[in-house]
Order: C-alpha cells, then structure tokens, then sequence
C-alpha cells in the first residue's frame, strides 16, 4: 500500500483560449516530504521537457521543486486537449489534469447598417386649403406633413 506525501495545488484546471493567442500557462504549488520527480505531459501523451532552444512550450521545474509551470505561446488548434502533470516520489505518484480548449481564431463580423430617412412630403398651403374646404382632415393621411407656409 502506497501512501503518496505529494500534494499539488493549482487553479484553472480547465482554460478556453481562441487559435492565435499569445500564450497560457499552468502554475502548480508542490508539496511533498521529499522532492518529487515532475513530469508534464503533452495531449498526445509525449513528455514535456525543458529546452534551451526556442520551442513553443517553456517547462519550469523550481530548484527546489516546490513549484512548477508549463507555458505554451502561439496557441493553435493543435494545442487543444488534455494536458497531465506527474509527480512521483518513493512513496507512488500523484497527477494533476489540465484541459486547454483551443477555440477557432477570433473573427471580427462587420456588420453594416443602413439608415434611410424618407423626406416628408411637403404640401403647399393652396392644396392644403383645397384638402381642408373637401372635408378631408391632415390626421386621416398615413404620413405626418410638414407645410410650407
């Protein structure tokens, strides 16, 4: 029976970041009776590891390996998935699990919006004249009028 001393605390277990963004990073706080062995895993299962040349990942081991990162730039589609991180020790091992949710890139919709404004028809004071001496009233038209007087 195993009884693991490991205790790995972190946030944002699960991030949702669109196609291009600039990085995401996982910060995990390791607790533990003797120093663990960390190792992050990658969603296709393949092992993490620090580089010293540029990469798209940056892995960070503390010196004293009380903390932990792993930081991905130029988020892609390819990135998206089930990320693992293991620390093991002589006692067993314990893993953390984190989830990236890579989003299609951000598009920008543009909407465009048309106004018309309709000249009211303008009437002038004969045919007004003429519309009031045959009865008809200027509230029965089905448009407001604007008279020229």
């Amino acid at each position: 029976m195993f009884c693991v001393a490991v205790v790995l605390e972190f946030e944002n277990e699960g991030v949702a970041v669109y196609e291009g963004d600039r990085s995401v990073e996982w910060v995990v706080n390791v607790t533990a009776s003797s120093q663990p062995k960390l190792v992050w895993y990658g969603p296709n299962c393949m092992e993490l590891q620090e580089h010293d040349g540029p990469t798209r990942h940056e892995v960070y081991m503390s010196p004293t390996g009380t903390v932990t990162k792993l930081k991905l730039y130029n988020i892609s589609l390819a990135d998206r998935g089930l990320y693992r991180l293991q620390a093991r020790d002589k006692d067993g091992e314990v893993w953390a699990y984190f989830t990236l949710n890579v989003k299609g890139e951000a598009r920008f919709a543009m909407i465009i919006m048309f106004s018309v404004q309709l000249k009211e028809p303008k009437v002038s004071k004969i045919f007004t004249n003429n519309m009031q001496r045959n009865g008809r009233h200027l509230n029965s038209l089905p448009f407001p009028l604007t008279l020229d007087v």
